[in-house]
């Protein structure tokens, strides 16, 4: 693995875990009950930007934020392969199957 990638891989992990941190702490304050992971779509950005290199990234990003949110380490581990598998499925359906250009070039690749 190319230190390329290894840096990619832990830039998007900080990245995820900030992005997770920071919206935990402001539903926190806002007594709102989160209705989803915010730190999925930094995963999902990453891997449409690189690819499945950066796979674990997510994957280590997603196990630290479920401890972070005193979660047992099985359910963490859950938590890591369930984010690394619907992230990877959404890569897949959008790059593969809908074939969307990732630089969003065209209005149908946005909608």
């Amino acid at each position: 693995m190319s230190l390329r990638i290894v840096l990619w891989n832990v830039g998007v992990a900080l990245a995820c875990i900030a992005a997770s941190e920071a919206v935990a702490a402001w539903l926190r304050l806002s007594h709102i009950p989160p209705i989803i992971w915010y730190a999925s779509g930094v995963g999902l950005a990453a891997l449409l930007l690189r690819g499945l290199s950066v796979l674990p990234g997510i994957m280590v990003a997603a196990f630290i934020c479920a401890l972070l949110a005193e979660s047992s380490p099985m359910l963490a581990v859950l938590s890591m392969v369930a984010t690394a598998l619907q992230l990877a499925l959404a890569w897949w359906l959008l790059v593969r199957v809908l074939k969307i250009d990732v630089t969003l070039a065209h209005v149908r690749d946005v909608v």
